[in-house]
């Protein structure tokens, strides 16, 4: 089996494949909200209610 110049394919170079990040559907630009600080998230606690404390005099006059 002879081979003729001209016959033969020309070798093809393939790019390697890299995992890129899927590209977002819309165009929009999503931001991530920033991180809340331990004041801010102790300030969206609920806070404990004060007892109301009524002292009342008693008083042995009459």
């Amino acid at each position: 089996m002879s081979e003729h110049a001209g016959e033969r394919a020309e070798p093809m170079r393939i790019p390697p494949v890299t995992e890129k990040e899927p590209e977002p559907v819309s165009s929009e630009v999503r931001i991530t909200p920033p991180t809340p600080t331990v004041a801010e998230i102790m300030a969206m606690l609920p806070q404990a209610r004060r007892p109301r404390v009524v002292v009342k005099r008693t008083c042995c006059r009459p």
